[in-house]
Protein backbone atom coordinates (compact mmCIF):
# COMPACT_ATOMS: atom_id res chain seq x y z
CA UNK A 1 0.00 0.00 0.00
CA UNK A 2 1.34 3.45 -0.94
CA UNK A 3 2.22 5.74 1.94
CA UNK A 4 0.76 9.21 1.36
CA UNK A 5 2.88 12.12 2.54
CA UNK A 6 2.06 15.76 3.08
CA UNK A 7 5.18 17.93 3.39
CA UNK A 8 5.40 21.64 4.24
CA UNK A 9 8.56 23.44 3.20
CA UNK A 10 9.09 27.00 4.47
CA UNK A 11 5.35 27.71 4.42
CA UNK A 12 4.43 31.26 5.36
CA UNK A 13 1.35 33.45 5.10
CA UNK A 14 1.11 37.22 5.16
CA UNK A 15 -2.04 39.35 5.09
CA UNK A 16 -1.23 42.92 4.03
CA UNK A 17 1.80 43.65 6.25
CA UNK A 18 0.89 41.14 9.00
CA UNK A 19 2.87 37.88 8.94
CA UNK A 20 0.70 35.10 10.37
CA UNK A 21 2.87 32.06 9.56
CA UNK A 22 6.63 32.01 9.04
CA UNK A 23 8.82 29.20 7.70
CA UNK A 24 6.68 26.23 8.76
CA UNK A 25 8.44 22.94 8.00
CA UNK A 26 6.85 19.61 8.86
CA UNK A 27 5.73 16.29 7.44
CA UNK A 28 2.52 14.31 7.88
CA UNK A 29 2.14 10.62 7.01
CA UNK A 30 -1.07 8.75 6.34
CA UNK A 31 -2.33 6.49 9.09
CA UNK A 32 -1.25 8.83 11.88
CA UNK A 33 -3.20 11.40 13.87
CA UNK A 34 -1.79 14.88 14.38
CA UNK A 35 -2.90 17.82 16.48
CA UNK A 36 -2.18 21.49 15.92
CA UNK A 37 -2.02 23.40 19.18
CA UNK A 38 -1.50 27.08 19.90
CA UNK A 39 -2.91 30.25 21.36
CA UNK A 40 -5.80 32.15 19.79
CA UNK A 41 -4.66 34.10 16.75
CA UNK A 42 -1.41 32.19 16.22
CA UNK A 43 -2.39 30.91 12.74
CA UNK A 44 -3.83 27.41 13.33
CA UNK A 45 -6.89 28.03 11.17
CA UNK A 46 -4.78 29.70 8.46
CA UNK A 47 -2.49 26.66 8.43
CA UNK A 48 -5.46 24.28 8.13
CA UNK A 49 -6.86 26.33 5.26
CA UNK A 50 -3.50 26.12 3.49
CA UNK A 51 -3.25 22.36 4.12
CA UNK A 52 -6.77 21.80 2.79
CA UNK A 53 -6.16 23.85 -0.36
CA UNK A 54 -8.65 26.55 0.58
CA UNK A 55 -5.86 29.14 0.76
CA UNK A 56 -2.48 29.48 -0.96
CA UNK A 57 0.66 30.05 1.09
CA UNK A 58 2.43 33.38 0.55
CA UNK A 59 5.81 31.65 0.73
CA UNK A 60 7.03 28.07 0.54
CA UNK A 61 5.16 25.03 -0.73
CA UNK A 62 2.89 22.24 0.42
CA UNK A 63 3.67 18.93 -1.30
CA UNK A 64 1.32 15.95 -1.50
CA UNK A 65 3.17 12.88 -2.75
CA UNK A 66 5.63 15.17 -4.49
CA UNK A 67 3.02 17.38 -6.19
CA UNK A 68 2.69 21.04 -5.21
CA UNK A 69 -0.69 21.90 -3.71
CA UNK A 70 -2.40 24.82 -5.49
CA UNK A 71 0.03 24.53 -8.46
CA UNK A 72 -0.12 20.90 -9.60
CA UNK A 73 -3.21 19.81 -7.63
CA UNK A 74 -6.02 22.00 -6.26
CA UNK A 75 -7.16 19.90 -3.29
CA UNK A 76 -5.97 16.84 -1.44
CA UNK A 77 -7.81 13.68 -2.51
CA UNK A 78 -10.30 12.18 -0.05
CA UNK A 79 -10.14 15.23 2.20
CA UNK A 80 -12.96 16.29 4.46
CA UNK A 81 -12.56 19.39 6.56
CA UNK A 82 -14.78 21.60 8.68
CA UNK A 83 -13.10 24.84 9.67
CA UNK A 84 -14.79 27.05 12.25
CA UNK A 85 -18.55 26.42 11.85
CA UNK A 86 -20.02 23.20 10.46
CA UNK A 87 -22.50 23.63 7.65
CA UNK A 88 -25.09 21.04 8.62
CA UNK A 89 -28.76 21.32 7.72
CA UNK A 90 -30.58 21.52 11.07
CA UNK A 91 -33.83 20.22 9.61
CA UNK A 92 -32.16 16.98 8.39
CA UNK A 93 -31.01 13.95 10.34
CA UNK A 94 -27.33 13.15 10.77
CA UNK A 95 -27.72 10.35 8.20
CA UNK A 96 -29.28 12.70 5.65
CA UNK A 97 -26.56 15.31 6.18
CA UNK A 98 -23.88 12.64 5.62
CA UNK A 99 -25.74 11.31 2.57
CA UNK A 100 -25.67 14.78 0.96
CA UNK A 101 -21.96 15.16 1.68
CA UNK A 102 -21.23 11.66 0.36
CA UNK A 103 -23.13 12.37 -2.86
CA UNK A 104 -20.54 14.99 -3.90
CA UNK A 105 -17.81 12.41 -4.48
CA UNK A 106 -19.94 9.26 -4.76
CA UNK A 107 -17.45 7.27 -2.67
CA UNK A 108 -19.76 5.92 0.02
CA UNK A 109 -23.24 4.40 -0.05
CA UNK A 110 -26.11 4.32 2.46
CA UNK A 111 -24.95 1.03 4.02
CA UNK A 112 -21.44 2.39 4.59
CA UNK A 113 -22.84 5.60 6.13
CA UNK A 114 -24.96 3.52 8.53
CA UNK A 115 -22.00 1.32 9.54
CA UNK A 116 -19.58 4.23 10.07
Amino acid sequence: MEQNRLVLENVGKTFRNQQVLEAINCEFESGKIYGIVGENGCGKTVLLKILSGLMKASTGHVFYNGKILKDEIDFLPSLGVIIENPGFFDELSGFDNLKILASFQKKINDKEITNS
